[in-house]
């Protein structure tokens, strides 16, 4: 038997929270990033419109016509259940079952939810696509291809939506990390060569998500400045039970992620312009090519 860590895990915690956000705002359960038009006001009203033409971005680069879909990192499954709406037949990998959960509920339970990690994933099936709308960063980029080579029927391709990191970010790293993520941009492009497969299509919208991190920022400064209040009002009353709390939080929380925290409810770093400096986001179908080998791999 596996031993509970005795760490809270605040990634899966953030997530909980920000499903939960989300969908008290929007009604819906999307945690994508959203796609800022022209004209549209950045404010959490807004968020489900530019959620929503976020997946229709996306949308523009898989097939219009039936195909089977591998939705990698599939969330809570409101981008799948877009997806089966519009007439594609669609599986999706999650890595844990409070996520698989929530897909049995947002697509029903005769879709097949696989509780896995894609580095574990086994499957006999094949498709068209294998699509990571922002969980390709979570993978390493070998195994990625890998496990899409695999499920891929012949002509398939890779579709693919996420962050990708500059060299401006690997220069001014601190240590806690900056806003953003995902792989090395130029790594990427080195190993879509190398992994047998090349760009058919491709658009930088950075400008177009990265308003997004201000609105995602003015939450978390909200629930800083809440929890901040909150503990003055304990420590003023019930001073020794606050000291108490405190130490135990600590211990629950590893040091470099209770850093990371702080960062996010109470600094300013993470703002819309330092997601443009540091990241760059790509939508791209991806199309194998010549082999690095020689021979076909389509």
């Amino acid at each position: 038997m596996v031993a509970k860590s005795s760490q809270i895990d605040t990634r899966s915690l953030g997530l909980d929270v920000a499903s939960s956000f989300v969908r008290l705002i929007t009604g819906r359960e999307n945690l994508h990033y959203g796609y800022w038009h022209d004209g549209v006001e950045v404010c959490a009203a807004n968020l489900g419109q530019a959620q929503q033409a976020y997946s229709n971005k996306v949308k523009e680069f898989l097939p219009t016509t039936q195909h089977k879909i591998l939705d990698v990192g599939g969330g809570c499954g409101e981008f799948a259940k877009e997806l089966i709406e519009d007439g594609h037949e669609v599986e999706i990998v999650v890595p844990s079952e409070v996520l698989a959960a929530r897909c049995r509920v947002n697509v029903g339970m005769d879709v097949p939810i696989h509780v896995t990690r894609l580095e574990d994933f086994e499957t006999e099936a094949k498709f068209d696509v294998c699509l990571f709308a922002e969980s390709w960063q979570y993978i390493p980029l070998d195994r990625a291809f890998a496990q899409s080579r695999a499920c891929l029927a012949e002509g398939g391709d890779m579709v693919i939506a996420d962050c990708f990191r500059t060299q401006e970010f690997f220069q001014e790293f601190d240590g806690l990390g900056l806003v953003g993520g995902g792989h090395s941009l130029d790594g990427f492009h080195q190993s879509i060569k190398a992994n047998g497969f090349e760009i058919s299509q491709q658009e930088d919208v950075t400008e177009r998500v990265a308003p997004s991190i201000d609105l995602e920022q003015s939450l978390y400064h909200f629930l800083g400045s809440s929890l901040k209040r909150i503990d003055q009002e304990v420590a003023s009353v019930y001073p020794l039970r606050r000291k108490w709390m405190k130490f135990f939080l600590r211990r629950l929380i590893e040091e470099r992620r209770w850093a990371r925290l702080k960062r996010r409810l109470f600094e300013t770093t993470r703002t819309s312009e330092a997601f443009r400096r540091y990241n760059c986001y790509l939508i791209c179908r991806l199309t194998r090519h010549e082999g690095p080998r020689g021979h076909k791999t389509r």
